[in-house]
């Protein structure tokens, strides 16, 4: 898969089967490959129309299908982007050195004083025209995208479907190291049974967290993904679960500070969830206070 046109008719294979669920409001939406297919569409007729070619991006988001479908989508317009997470002390640098940021949500302590004409891309959350010109989420981008579409260059956006993704791409450590990792991820995918249903709260920006979802659609198997804990915590057990993909900080908040939620952890867990799919969990003892719950903890 080294471009969009080769994603794009491995998904196709797939047709309307469900491939991803996600919260719209309070409301459950379900996603099939052909809407995934649509989205990627989308997101190339914005790109296309708006210029956004050859940029440099900052991408501070977590791992979702939302964040992964931008990410290769810019790969395809020789951006260049660094996955990095989000740092106050650095963000003023960040903005400086880059021309489109993504994140999760705008917070606090973001400062957009010297944005000026830059894009900002929120996965999540409401967005507000008054802090910024140029803002967006992937919604606003599908919508604008498909309002578009009669304007597109056809021979342009072929061009830009079958552009080898760039490999201009960073993240917080090297990540050379870790394509064993990744093709242990992709067996393990692999071997999940299709019936199955996963969730996702991946926080860590490695390598990991942009190969998970892309992993998961070329696979056919069905996920949702949350950004915070509010959202995990509601509605953890929604989807009947049998796999969670965790960061190991994320890992050890859950399973050793359960202040964020008065629920105990097996309450929060539900009765489907086998196993936890993990990466670097070091932590012996929180090793053991998974297994003791009876809980597979597969540690990449």
């Amino acid at each position: 898969m080294n471009n969009l046109f080769l994603l794009k008719e491995e998904l196709r294979k797939n047709g309307n089967k469900l491939a991803y669920q996600f919260l719209d409001g309070l409301n459950w939406k379900q996603y099939t490959y052909l809407d995934i297919i649509n989205s990627i569409d989308y997101l190339t007729y914005f790109v296309i129309n708006n210029n956004i070619f050859n940029n440099k991006v900052y991408n501070s988001g977590s791992s979702s299908l939302e964040n992964t479908l931008l990410t290769y989508v810019f790969l395809s317009v020789n951006s260049s982007i660094n996955i990095s997470t989000y740092d106050p002390d650095s963000f003023d640098t960040k903005i400086k050195q880059n021309n489109i940021i993504i994140i999760d949500k705008i917070e606090d302590s973001m400062n957009f004083k010297d944005f000026e004409d830059k894009i900002l891309i929120t996965l999540y959350g409401g967005i507000d025209e008054k802090i910024l010109p140029k803002i967006y989420n992937p919604k606003l981008m599908y919508k604008f995208g498909l309002l578009g579409k009669n304007k597109i260059d056809k021979n342009k956006w072929n061009q830009i479907l079958k552009n080898d993704f760039s490999s201009n791409l960073t993240f917080d450590r090297k990540e050379e190291i870790n394509l064993k990792m990744i093709e242990s991820l992709e067996n393990l995918i692999i071997d999940i049974p299709e019936r199955e249903f996963s969730n996702i709260f991946y926080q860590k920006k490695d390598l990991f967290s942009l190969k998970i979802c892309a992993l998961m659609i070329l696979h056919k198997k069905k996920f949702t993904n949350f950004f915070n804990w509010k959202d995990l915590c509601n509605n953890l057990k929604e989807t009947l679960p049998t796999n969670l993909f965790i960061d190991s900080n994320n890992l050890y908040r859950l399973i050793e500070d359960q202040n964020f939620t008065e629920q105990s952890i097996q309450e929060l867990l539900g009765k489907n969830i086998k196993r936890i799919i993990s990466t670097d969990v070091i932590d012996k003892n929180l090793i053991d206070k998974v297994n003791d719950l009876g809980l597979e903890l597969i540690n990449l």
